[in-house]
């Protein structure tokens, strides 16, 4: 209750009343506990309420000074005209304070707290000592007012030194070596990198007394580094800013987790992802307890966690975290923040992950949507969107789309950004990405080799984008049935993987698998055998048994143990992979389905039609949830027919036979041609089934097998 009314005054009673009350439960929040000490006699609360202060919030924690003991203090005001006049007006000034905003209330001034402190004080405060109280506290207040003030300014003059000495270093030290006249060895084409790594050398002589100076250009430079994919580079940079930071400002100050937050983000993309996610998620606790749940440093921080699990193959909790952090983003922030576009833009991709492609299609949408009304149909936003909706389409099958979409954004691109730019790189890649699902090789080829000349001369040599169409080209290659080409590019990637990336990283990793494919390909088992073996072993070391990495090269060395007749070898691989992949991904999942049709293929191949039965199934049911019109889904209806056909159920059997095999045909320009094999064994169990099941004649070899 508030002092009027525990007066009994309905008069006095109105909204600001309601205010106090609010101030009440606003300091129990905080503080844990009321802001007076009740007694139980009622004529006793009633004075307590009515004359005594709260108990100082700084007194029980430190950072509740400042603003925060400020709101609270005006929302407990005695005299009701010095409260905020409505509920309104104080959520606004939380609001102020939440957003690093100036508060409309201020501290109670020195005069004020006299009057209140003589009216509590009636017997004490009179005639002579009632003027040596105002003097004292006048005295006091003067001298406060001016410490205070010469603090103010000094920090304010300390503010301004460092901002200057920040613009001054940028300009000069930095930028202004661009300029012909500042260099030794003048070079028109200066790059960013090389003014970055001079800049950098520089940092410790010059500021060696200037920390914040220091902080403040470490995480620049750092950022800029990032941003340039130069990791070491920028944890080089970000590491002693940190620890300068925590040393200076301590651990929990916003500015030293900012820095933490972004050292995170770069062990993720340095594939460190156990530190990463131990130092985002320290960030992100300590955000959370110090700016709060919905404060835009908080979620980001959350945001860059959530990409750290999903590089790490964390997907279902990398989409629990995102996924109220994309709520949060636009209710608080709007949906059209930058950071709430980038929430969403990176759930979008887990989605997709997932297989929820109608979810990462729905976002994809309307990322893109929100980008061309904001920014334009030709803005950068827009055509980057428009690329990753385009690789949404290729997951979904929807290659027709896909095209589409793709050679909008490399026209978009092209004009925008030029010929050898990343992005239009980048769509190039995806393009040809496009037109090699669809079979049209040759095309792809020549597209893949003019983004690989490109990203050489550009980007360089080891670039790894430049590594990653060597890959992809290799695989076209393969595709083709050019293998002997696909393992040499292939091999020759692999080299620059080891010595750039290191022999654990993931790319490095998942090439060699594709290598051992192509030895597959080529039927050279034993080097395909031996490399999957030396593959897994580091794979599982590194990244971890259910990594979904290591979940793909067990069940590719499994269909390379099926391919070689190695039935039992191939139900142990497949079987670990399936296991994995469906308690790491669920059910659902398009992989599940297609390892789950592998596993029950081997049991088949052995035999074992009874127990491939049920698990063809289950494979043929997740399929028609997940991908209904791909050819996997197709394969699947063959397998569980097989399976029926060799429990001699021959009446089953040839519905799914025939209905999975010619779904298959109809689709064989979606089947890569290594996995045409398929189609050819499919076949081959229809012909049995006519002869087995007295059906013969109603088959006819195709010409493509």
């Amino acid at each position: 209750m508030s002092p009027e009314q525990v007066m009994g005054d309905g008069d006095e009673i109105d909204t600001r009343s309601d205010v106090y009350a609010l101030g009440v439960i606003l300091y129990e929040l905080l503080a844990g506990k009321g802001p007076y000490a009740i007694s139980k006699t009622i004529h006793e609360t009633v004075q307590t309420i009515r004359e005594q202060e709260p108990s100082a919030l700084r007194a029980i924690d430190r950072t509740f000074r400042g603003d925060i003991e400020t709101i609270v203090g005006k929302a407990l005001e005695k005299d009701k005209t010095r409260r905020y006049g409505s509920a309104a007006e104080l959520a606004a000034d939380i609001r102020r304070y939440l957003h690093d905003e100036p508060i409309v209330a201020r501290p109670p001034s020195t005069a004020y707290q006299m009057q209140k402190f003589a009216r509590r004080n009636k017997a004490l405060v009179t005639g002579a000592a009632a003027v040596i109280v105002v003097l004292v506290l006048g005295v006091v207040a003067s001298t406060g007012e001016a410490v205070r003030a010469r603090r103010a300014q000094k920090r304010a003059q300390e503010e301004t030194a460092i901002s200057q000495a920040v613009n001054d270093f940028l300009q000069n030290d930095m930028l202004g070596q661009a300029s012909t006249y500042n260099q030794a060895n003048p070079d028109p084409d200066i790059k960013v990198r090389t003014v970055l790594d001079r800049a950098a050398q520089s940092i410790s002589s010059k500021f060696g007394r200037q920390p914040e100076v220091e902080i403040a250009i470490r995480e620049t430079i750092g950022n800029a580094y990032t941003d340039l994919q130069l990791y070491p580079e920028a944890r080089g940079q970000l590491e002693p800013a940190l620890a300068m930071s925590r040393r200076l400002l301590g651990a929990e100050n916003p500015k030293t987790l900012d820095i933490q937050a972004r050292l995170g983000n770069v062990d993720g993309l340095q594939e460190k992802y156990a530190e990463g996610e131990k130092l985002l998620r320290e960030t992100v606790d300590a955000d959370r307890g110090t700016l709060g749940e919905e404060n835009r440093q908080t979620l980001e921080a959350m945001d860059r966690l959530a990409w750290v699990e999903f590089g790490a193959g964390k997907t279902k909790q990398a989409d629990a975290l995102l996924t109220p952090v994309v709520e949060i983003d636009r209710r608080v922030l709007g949906e059209e923040d930058h950071d709430t576009l980038t929430a969403m833009s990176g759930l979008s991709m887990i989605d997709r992950e997932e297989g929820k492609y109608k979810s990462a299609e729905t976002l994809g949408r309307q990322l893109l949507a929100i980008d061309e009304r904001l920014y334009g149909k030709d803005s950068p936003r827009a055509l980057i969107n428009l690329t990753n909706l385009g690789i949404l389409y290729i997951d979904e099958g929807k290659f027709a789309e896909a095209e589409t979409t793709e050679k909008q954004a490399l026209s978009g691109e092209r004009r925008i950004f030029g010929d050898d730019a990343q992005p239009t790189l980048i769509t190039m890649h995806t393009l040809a990405t496009v037109l090699m699902n669809e079979n049209r090789f040759a095309d792809a080829e020549s597209l893949y080799k003019e983004a690989l000349d490109a990203e050489r001369r550009v980007m360089g040599p080891e670039a790894p984008s430049t590594v990653q169409t060597m890959a992809d080209l290799s695989g076209d290659y393969d595709e083709q049935g050019k293998t002997a080409q696909a393992v040499q590019l292939l091999q020759q990637t692999v080299e620059i993987d080891r010595r750039v990336l290191g022999p654990e990283n993931s790319h490095t990793l998942y090439d060699l698998s594709n290598l051992a494919g192509f030895l597959a390909d080529e039927g050279q088992y034993a080097a395909s055998e031996a490399l999957y073996k030396r593959v897994l072993a580091e794979d599982r070391r590194v990244l971890g048994p259910e990594d979904r990495l290591t979940l793909y090269i067990f069940w590719a060395q499994g269909t390379m143990y099926q391919r070689e007749g190695k039935f039992a070898e191939a139900e142990a691989s497949i079987a670990q992979a399936f296991a994995g992949q469906k308690h790491a991904f669920g059910a659902g999942h398009p992989f599940t389905s297609m390892f789950e049709t592998d596993l029950a293929l081997a049991e088949l191949s052995q035999g074992e039609f009874t127990k491939a039965e049920p698990v063809a199934r289950e494979a043929l049911e997740g399929d028609k949830k997940s991908q209904p019109d791909a050819w996997q889904r197709y394969e699947a209806e063959c397998v569980l027919g097989e399976s029926l056909a060799g429990e001699k159920k021959f009446a089953d059997a040839a519905p799914l036979l025939r209905d999975g095999y010619a779904g298959m045909e109809a689709r064989i320009e979606q089947i890569d041609v290594p996995d045409r094999y398929r189609l050819k064994r499919a076949h081959g169990w229809l012909l049995h089934l006519d002869h087995d099941g007295g059906q013969s004649g109603k088959a006819q070899r195709p010409a493509h097998t």
